[in-house]
């Protein structure tokens, strides 16, 4: 089979059942293998969770329905001490009877091309890639000119009663009067780290009180000291909602925890809970730390596990909790940038 014989074109809205077949097919290959399980259309789903995602599918004459895709946002970050355009590529998949023929790189190659007609030739571009995900790493290094394998995964499973209570602390959902407080330490939290995305008050308010399927998938929770000064907050998407996973294979330590926490159920379906955008006031890394032990009770319901990857050199790897019984999951952040970034600048980690 010559990669001639594959033609790409633009993901459209009529997709969403190839989408969803090819992902069956095609499991993700990282130490944890995974499919995903689609409660709505595929495509609505996606652009659920991406608002502003531009997708790319690789057809095959004679084959039914699509033998490869990937997706990428387009937005504007920090890096190195400056404003940059950014493309963040994701969910690349390509069916394995079609693998190793050079459709991934097409894929990526496609991508870029698409991105750089956007934003102009002076773009960041990178991807989260498991890094037991020996195929994904091959076919980024193809395009990437630089690759940290730094991001730490850290997990939490929910909580079977509430946690005690916070001296002088209180937790709630962002309130109206919160954002503008929000915006400005968040940002400031964020400011000198490579690859986050400076956010307005209307940003993130537009951004965590959007309806999508009838229901809100994102919200965004804070620490209140005991001025009702803002001093830690969270962000959480509810991706299990309406896409949970079915895990194919774990690490041993991972099924080993699952034995007594029961993150999965009985058929192996993970409802993931993404929390980003953590952040807290200088001294107030302990804010954070109750902040998210109490939102393992409040979301106990909308979800199975929490999730979120940070940059291991930073403030957040020693203030949010980590479970022992739980292992430590690691993605390479791969890149493409000039200049390269600096090595003694933190990463931003939740696209």
């Amino acid at each position: 089979m010559k990669p001639a014989s594959i033609e790409f074109r633009p993901m459209e809205s009529g997709d969403g059942k190839d989408i969803a077949a090819l992902d069956m097919a095609s499991p993700d290959s990282g130490a944890i293998a995974f499919s995903t399980l689609y409660l709505h259309d595929p495509y609505a789903s996606i652009l659920a969770l991406h608002p502003d995602a531009v997708g790319v599918v690789a057809t095959r004459q004679g084959h039914a329905g699509i033998v490869g895709m990937g997706m990428m946002s387009i937005g504007r970050c920090n890096y190195e001490g400056g404003q940059s355009p950014y493309a963040y590529l994701f969910s690349l998949n390509v069916h394995p009877y079609y693998r190793r023929i050079g459709i991934a790189s097409s894929i990526y190659k496609w991508l870029l091309s698409a991105a750089r007609e956007r934003t102009g030739e002076n773009i960041v571009v990178t991807a989260a890639i498991q890094e037991d995900n020996e195929a994904s790493l091959r076919a980024a290094e193809r395009w990437a000119n630089h690759v940290d394998k730094r991001a730490m995964g850290l997990l939490a499973p929910m909580r079977r009663k509430p946690p005690k209570p916070a001296l002088d602390l209180e937790f709630q959902g962002a309130k109206e009067e919160n954002w503008e407080e929000i915006a400005y330490r968040q940002n400031k939290f964020y400011e000198g780290y490579n690859l986050y995305p400076k956010r307005s008050s209307m940003d993130l308010r537009t951004h965590y009180e959007a309806m999508d399927f009838g229901m809100r998938l994102r919200s965004y929770y804070v620490a209140l000291d005991g001025n009702r000064n803002v001093v830690a907050g969270i962000g959480a998407l509810e991706e299990g909602n309406i896409e949970p996973l079915r895990i194919v294979r774990t690490p041993r330590a991972f099924a080993a925890a699952n034995a007594f926490l029961h993150i999965l159920s009985k058929d192996g379906i993970l409802k993931r809970l993404s929390l980003r955008d953590a952040w807290f006031s200088p001294g107030h890394g302990a804010s954070l730390a109750h902040l998210w032990d109490s939102l393992r009770w409040t979301l106990k319901d909308r979800g199975s596990l929490m999730t979120t990857y940070v940059d291991p050199r930073g403030p957040l790897a020693q203030a949010i909790p980590r479970r022992w019984y739980l292992p430590e999951t690691r993605n390479c952040n791969v890149l493409a940038a000039s200049p390269p970034p600096s090595e003694d600048r933190l990463i931003y980690m939740n696209y």
